[in-house]
Parts: C-alpha cells; sequence; structure tokens
C-alpha cells in the first residue's frame, strides 16, 4: 500500500511538471502564430506541446493502476516515438548550431542575401538583423555585388526583394551593386533562382557568400551543395526571444528540404 501511495505521488508529480511546462510551451507557440502567418513549422510544435500537456493531465487524474492495458500499450508507443523524436530533435539541432558561425575567407564576388517575409512594406526583426549583417559584410566586401532574393507574399505589399535593396540603399549600398531576385517563395528557390542570376552573368563555380539568420545556416549550405554553388555562410545572430521557435521550426524544414527540395 505504502508503494502505491509513493509511486502516485511521483506520478502526480512528474505529470505537474508535464502539465505546466507543456502549457507554458503551448502559449509561447500560440501567441508565435497570433503575431506570424499559420506555418505548420509552427503548428506541429504547437500539437506537440498541446500532446505534453495532455499526457500531464493525464498523469494527474488517472494513476498507472486504473489503465486498461490497451491504454498502457498505447501509452508505451507514444513515450517510445516521443524517445525517439528527442533523439531526432537533438541530432538536427546539434547540426544546426554546428554550422551557425562560419569563419570566412578573403575575396568574394558576389553576396546571395536570402528573403524571409516581411510586413507591408517593413521588415520584421529577424530580417532587419539579417539586413544589417548584409550591410557590414559589403562595407568590408567593396567589389562585391549583392543579390537579394525574395517575391512579394501575402501580407506584403512589395516583394522582398524591392524591401531588401530599399534597406541597403538607405545604409550606403550603391544601388549599382544590387540585383534583384523576385520570383523566389522558400528557401531552396532563393538559392535556385539566385544560382540562375549567377549563371546569367557568366559565373559558374566562383565563391560566393550567402548571408542568413544563425538557424537557418544548415539548410542553406545543404541545399547550396546539393544544387552545385561553391558558397559560405555568413550567419548573423537571432534575437533571444525568437530562438525558441526558430530553432523548433527549422527542425521540420530541414526534414521537408532533405526530401522534397530537389
Amino acid at each position: 500500500m505504502e508503494n502505491r501511495k509513493i509511486e502516485g505521488k511521483t506520478r502526480r508529480r512528474s505529470g505537474w511538471m508535464l502539465f505546466i511546462t507543456g502549457g507554458i510551451l503551448s502559449l509561447y507557440f500560440i501567441s508565435v502564430l497570433i503575431r506570424a502567418y499559420f506555418n505548420w513549422g509552427l503548428a506541429i510544435p504547437l500539437l506537440g506541446s498541446l500532446g505534453i500537456t495532455f499526457w500531464g493531465y493525464i498523469r494527474i487524474t488517472r494513476p498507472k493502476r486504473e489503465l486498461n492495458s490497451k491504454e498502457k500499450r498505447l501509452l508505451n508507443i507514444g513515450m517510445a516515438v516521443m524517445v525517439l523524436w528527442l533523439v531526432s530533435f537533438v541530432v538536427i539541432e546539434g547540426l544546426i548550431m554546428s554550422t551557425s558561425s562560419q569563419s570566412l575567407d578573403g575575396g568574394v564576388n558576389y553576396v546571395i542575401v536570402l528573403g524571409g517575409g516581411i510586413q507591408g512594406e517593413r521588415l520584421p526583426p529577424l530580417m532587419e538583423l539579417r539586413m544589417k549583417k548584409a550591410c557590414e559584410f559589403l562595407y568590408e566586401h567593396q567589389d562585391a555585388t549583392v543579390i537579394v532574393s525574395g517575391a512579394q507574399g501575402r501580407g506584403e505589399s512589395i516583394s522582398e526583394a524591392e524591401a531588401m535593396k530599399r534597406y541597403l540603399v538607405l545604409h550606403g549600398i550603391s544601388g549599382t551593386r544590387i540585383i534583384k531576385e523576385e520570383q523566389a517563395t522558400n528557401t531552396f528557390e532563393n538559392l535556385k533562382y539566385s544560382q540562375q542570376i549567377l549563371q546569367g552573368e557568366g559565373v559558374q563555380n566562383q565563391s560566393i557568400s550567402i548571408v542568413t539568420n544563425d538557424f537557418h545556416m544548415f539548410r542553406t549550405l545543404m541545399l547550396s551543395e546539393r544544387l552545385g554553388l561553391n558558397a559560405s555562410g555568413v550567419p548573423c545572430r537571432t534575437r533571444l526571444i525568437d530562438i525558441p521557435h526558430c530553432y523548433t521550426r527549422e527542425y521540420f524544414a530541414i526534414i521537408k528540404s532533405f526530401f522534397f527540395d530537389k
């Protein structure tokens, strides 16, 4: 009897930890979705967070001995799936962090800046950090030509490429150094259509640099290699408040790109 009481207390304690953790994560992803457009890279973590919350609720309200054999089997399967997912998540996040900082070599003739969504004509914080890094890099490489890549999407008054060009010009980069690519709607297209522009300029295997956020760099270089681009990364930092959802969303984006972006 005493062992059952201890087991029940332990179960309820762990249940409350799961319930509170899942609830906090759920509120966080809901707040991000409210501020952004719907994105499966955010919706899936939200569903997972709600699942953790529900799992905690079950552990609080139903002692293990009350579960029937079918429920216990489903619970064990669910735990196995969660462990496998957690292992894959840790591995992929490790790969993301492994390329979050890059050492750059000297001469670069072409720079690609990847689009990432704007609000009307305004650059959101993630994109503004990306553009600040692009300006710093272009100040240091005065002979480099820059391709700004991104189409006009939902909720955008102008193309992402146009918004980026305006930012660069406003911060002292000559318009003659800027080429706009205005067709791309995702990272793979950013790179593919920019590559086509480079080929049109007669550039084949020349070294190029790509500016994007640190969490986005692993997938960018993976896709660059797939396209045959001789690319190095110029990562910019991500705000602390954006790290959880950006790194989580990127986990799903990497899986999607690995199988479908060809």
